[in-house]
């Protein structure tokens, strides 16, 4: 690389830095949060209150943390705090950008890295988790197929393969992850931007590496629709370097002919700025932000709601109370991970949700109270609100406050059940203190995961997805979330943890 190259990398990888780290420290700064903080401003608070711990009852019946998002976001964000954090981000994944495409083609990716660097302002991507490695992959095997040659590849495809298996590890020992939902008209959108890739750089000698990452990602988005999976729609990420991609195609080579370079522009351009402007659209100033706009509900909570008991919060667009109700010990059926809603709670997206339905829905989790705000609902939540409303759904209103409203269950189903009475005497994170009024078989609407563990019985898994104990004698019975060398090997091999039922 010459010295006015060098030149050339240094300035531009700076404008694109500085670009991107002015304009995002004016919207984390001066803005209202965006639509996902809540759920991360939970997690990072689960980190700091209680440490790595990788189960949580608080959210979905028991969920796995951290492992199936990202190894090193919370840490991070921890430490820093999230705004620090989301600005480093962008600052770096602009200049990384920018160092990349400009190094490779030189003075015409200038217009591309500068279009970049204002539109993952709207992005804060999460590190170290399994839709950053799929696009990562995609973007290596994209380059390799662009190849004349295989040789000198080794170190790459090593580093492929070796993150693959920890991915694969990670699965393996911490499995049961859901499925995101993809449909038609999120697919649709996607193969028309990988058809207009492939053909703007079909013939294009400097644009075969963009060409082999467009062949890699049809193929990829194809497999992802086909084979439900964790990552789902989210293959589409894409989209939000859609335009920075499509300007360097265009420019590559030469604009011309206009026909096929004006479409290419403006369909990238709308497919990148949708849901930028989407998230900033929703990210409004709405009162539901404020703790005081819970605290009414959290406080007949905490005087009404048993250990022994659940809460629904219907969810609203920015999933505040995913954040307020489980940081104040209020365990609730569902979060934020759309992965978890899916198969657990798809009935919530049924267009035929019923009454008879959603009392059952609500019995299998534990429910006593459902917690509705006038705030605007998630999409998954809209037809669970509305039923609510009605008047319809069964439950009986026990509370009212300026925004929030609480429902009853009425002869609610406790989290335990079983051959005589039992009760929750303590919910914590990764532990359950049952009581129990006599031997037997009991369901607990606790996920299962084989890391579950008893000193007085033993445990299954029910056909339900959910924890089976069997007590050996009446009184209290710790269940305990033990994560273990041991039980991660059993893990690994499919071999029933100790204490198993059978």
């Amino acid at each position: 690389m010459s010295a006015a190259e060098r030149r050339l990398l240094a300035r531009e990888t700076a404008i694109s830095f500085a670009l991107a780290t002015s304009l995002a420290a004016v919207l984390l700064w001066a803005t209202p949060p965006g639509i996902d903080w809540a759920a991360h401003a939970y997690q990072r608070t689960f980190l700091i209150e209680h440490g790595f711990t990788i189960w949580n009852n608080f959210w979905y019946a028991g969920r796995y943390s951290f492992v199936t998002y990202s190894l090193i976001y919370y840490p991070l964000a921890a430490l820093f705090g999230i705004r620090v954090l989301a600005l480093a981000s962008i600052a770096t994944a602009a200049a990384a950008f920018t160092l990349v495409v400009v190094r490779q083609w030189g003075p015409r990716a200038r217009l591309s890295s500068r279009t970049f660097a204002v539109l993952w302002v709207g992005i804060v991507g999460s590190a170290a988790s399994p839709l950053a490695f799929i696009l990562l992959a995609i973007a290596g095997a994209g380059a390799l197929l662009s190849r004349r040659s295989l040789r000198n590849v080794g170190t790459p495809v090593a580093a492929v393969v070796l993150a693959a298996a920890g991915e694969l590890l990670l699965i393996r020992l911490f499995g049961g992850v859901g499925r995101f939902p993809f449909h038609l008209q999120q697919l649709l959108p996607a193969l028309i931007f990988v058809g207009l890739g492939l053909a703007v750089t079909w013939g294009v000698t400097a644009a075969r590496p963009l060409r082999g990452f467009f062949a890699i990602y049809l193929v990829v988005v194809v497999a992802a629709y086909v084979i439900p999976s964790g990552v789902g729609s989210n293959i589409d990420r894409v989209r939000y370097v859609a335009l920075p991609l499509a300007l360097i195609c265009c420019t590559l080579r030469q604009w011309r002919p206009l026909w096929l370079v004006v479409p290419t522009l403006a369909l990238a351009g709308v497919w990148n700025a949708t849901p930028i402007a989407d998230t900033l659209m929703k990210s409004t100033t709405d009162p539901e932000i404020a703790h005081a706009y819970w605290a009414p509900a959290i406080q007949y909570l905490h005087r009404n709601l048993s250990p022994s008991y659940r809460v629904e919060a219907v969810d609203t667009e920015e999933h505040w109370p995913a954040l307020y109700l489980p940081e104040a010990g209020i365990p609730i059926v569902r979060g934020w991970y759309r992965q978890s809603d899916f198969p657990q709670n798809e009935l919530l997206y049924d267009q035929h949700l019923t009454a008879a339905s959603y009392d059952q829905w609500l019995r299998s989790l534990g429910v006593r109270y459902v917690v509705i705000s006038d705030a605007a609902p998630d999409y998954s939540s809209q037809l669970e609100a509305q039923l609510i409303r009605s008047g319809r759904s069964g439950l009986v209103r026990v509370f009212t406050a300026p925004h929030v409203a609480v429902y009853q269950l009425p002869h609610a189903t406790p989290i335990v059940t079983g051959p005589a009475d039992a009760s929750i005497d303590w919910l914590y994170p990764t532990r359950a203190v049952i009581e129990v009024g006599a031997p037997g078989t009991y369901r607990v609407a606790l996920r299962w995961s084989p890391y579950w563990h008893t000193h007085a019985g033993c445990i299954a898994q029910g056909k339900d997805g959910m924890v089976r104990l069997h007590a050996t004698h009446d009184g209290l019975v710790d269940l305990t979330f033990t994560l273990s060398v041991h039980r991660g090997l059993d893990a690994l091999a499919g071999i029933k943890p100790d204490g198993s039922c059978g």
